[in-house]
């Protein structure tokens, strides 16, 4: 269903004259729209660089500021929430605010002139519903606050991922290192030194690997250079 906008011409004058009415009723959701179209002393107001909210003060009290996210030129398209329509009774404080920044940092801070919101009974409620304090800044604080501590948990779990698997390999090599002890306690020196030695690079020159190998090859220019070889590689060059 499309709901017709309830125009509303505003100004930051907020000059005395015959006050404008917007009617909901109570319990609606997504049925009324205001258009408010916001001049500066009867010229189109520039709205460019600042963020519009509106506010009104319920019947009993309570007060309702939230943020519109529609503007364009001098107008504010702004759908009323359900939370405007809890509280039966006449509104007679309400009006779009605009600023430049959060409230305790804001340099510009500029209001319109005050319209009424009439809030009518609805016939399957008793009319008694009370309204509650209400900010959508508030609201945002606290979806950040959820956002950031579910992120945290997420990194925090990664890290905790990371740590066991780490703890896990650095038991499998105690256990291996155990296990080489345990051997060469047994009388089986073999595991202990080759598993030690197998991780050590052992200089040798060419010239020593052709002896080795029987070849009698007369050396050639470079031949006493070294050669980095491991201790298994040696081993297999004979077996």
């Amino acid at each position: 269903m499309e709901v017709q906008h309830t125009k509303l011409y505003l100004d930051l004058a907020k000059e005395p004259e015959e006050q404008q009415v917007v009617f909901i009723r109570q319990g609606e959701k997504k049925a009324t729209v205001i258009e408010a179209h916001i001049y500066d002393h009867g010229e189109e107001a520039d709205l460019s660089d600042v963020t519009p909210y509106f506010t009104m003060r319920h019947p009993k009290g309570a007060l309702l500021e939230d943020k519109c996210t529609q503007v364009s030129g001098n107008v504010v398209t702004y759908e009323v929430i359900p939370q405007a329509a809890q509280e039966v009774g006449t509104c007679s404080v309400a009006y779009f605010a605009f600023m430049d920044g959060e409230t305790v940092t804001a340099t510009t801070h500029a209001t319109t002139q005050a319209f009424a919101i009439v809030i009518l009974p609805n016939a399957q409620t008793d009319g008694d519903g009370i309204a509650e304090a209400y900010a959508s800044r508030i609201e945002e604080m606290l979806q950040w606050c959820h956002d950031t501590f579910l992120d945290n948990e997420e990194e925090r779990d990664e890290k905790v991922d990371a740590a066991v698997a780490d703890a896990e390999a650095a038991t499998q090599r105690a256990n291996d290192a155990a296990k080489a002890v345990e051997d060469a306690v047994s009388g089986t020196l073999e595991p202990l030194f080759g598993a030690y030695i197998d991780q050590k690079i052992i200089p040798i020159t060419n010239q020593e690997l052709d002896t080795w190998w029987g070849g009698g090859v007369t050396p050639e220019p470079g031949d006493d250079e070294y050669v980095a070889m491991t201790q298994s590689q040696i081993d297999a060059m004979f077996d």
